[in-house]
């Protein structure tokens, strides 16, 4: 999986003919991203944290791809609460993981 701009990663993927031996994987994502520390230039692109959950549960790894999605969450509510020198929610994003995944 290539992390980047979604123009760096099409750009890494045409000059590096080595990675034409891997599998490409499209699908039409259900919901918009949920990633607001950059626009994307479209409505159906995903982080790559977002894509990696998605990959996983597809590949039948439902725990693992929830898990990493509600990480995600977490990452960016922290993230973006940082940026703007707020306080974090008390019922935020890392209460509904630990709930979730800590019993």
């Amino acid at each position: 999986m290539i992390d980047g701009t979604w123009s760096e990663a099409k750009k890494i993927f045409r000059k590096s003919p080595w990675m034409d031996k891997f599998p490409v994987l499209g699908f039409k994502p259900e919901a918009l991203s949920r990633y607001k520390v950059r626009e994307a230039a479209g409505d159906n692109q995903l982080a790559t944290a977002e894509v990696a959950a998605k990959v996983l549960m597809l590949n039948s790894e439902e725990e693992a791809g929830a898990c990493l999605d509600a990480w995600f969450d977490v990452f960016s509510e922290h993230y973006i609460t940082g940026k703007k020198q707020r306080q974090l929610p008390e019922n935020g994003a890392l209460q509904r993981f630990c709930t979730a995944f800590n019993g």
